[in-house]
């Protein structure tokens, strides 16, 4: 886990002329502290920023493209799944909204049908496997009110749409939960470092049933 992150955030709130009062960092496992330590309805944004891709296996076409037909498929666990989604869906207050930014093209389009599915699934319980750290649970009910839907953004190009699920590329900004264009994050550092010009996001808003 990447503590590293940590303790630059800290260093960087700590530096500041007033120094914020509202703020917290918590190195460890993302699907322990929803899970565990959230209560239901507490947050207004969970966000997101380039996680890690699984252990790709591309479409199942000849030419691995999309739009195709074939399915995009993944060989290896990763945090983003069905369950981590209704840990979120229950985390969140109704208009809270969840937000996935990657530069990775092909894992934001497997994000997009898991998301194209949990807003179908209509924040209905469903049985998933969520694992926890090192160990791994049985399969378990996450209860949530409310649902899913996606959040429109009619000034970013649609890379691609599912359903009602849509894949943009830009900067999901401050409707997206982002702070301002004026405000540099860690990972718009790294960005510019590597000289990226691209990148992705989904943005889902929780709302009452």
């Amino acid at each position: 886990l990447r503590v590293d992150r940590v303790a630059v955030g800290v260093g960087h709130a700590a530096m500041q002329a007033s120094p914020p009062e509202n703020l917290a960092f918590v190195a460890g496992d993302a699907s322990v502290l929803l899970g565990r330590h959230v209560p239901p309805g507490r947050l207004s944004a969970v966000l997101v920023n380039h996680p890690e891709p699984p252990q790709q296996r591309s479409f199942d076409t000849a030419d691995g493209e999309a739009g195709t037909g074939g399915a995009i498929t993944s060989e290896g666990q990763h945090m983003l799944d069905a369950g981590f989604f209704q840990l979120v869906l229950r985390s969140l207050a109704v208009g809270g909204v969840f937000t996935i930014v990657t530069d990775n093209l092909w894992y934001g389009r497997l994000l997009l049908r898991t998301a194209e599915d949990q807003i179908r699934s209509g924040g209905k319980p469903k049985n998933h496997k969520i694992h926890f750290g090192a160990s791994t649970t049985k399969p378990t009910a996450v209860a949530s009110s409310g649902r899913f839907q996606a959040v429109p953004f009619s000034g970013s190009r649609i890379i691609e749409t599912q359903g009602p699920a849509q894949l943009f590329e830009g900067n999901p900004g401050e409707t997206g939960g982002h702070a301002a264009s004026s405000v540099s994050s860690y990972f718009d550092g790294l960005w510019q470092k590597d000289s990226k010009v691209e990148r992705y996001f989904i943005c889902l808003r929780k709302s009452s049933e």
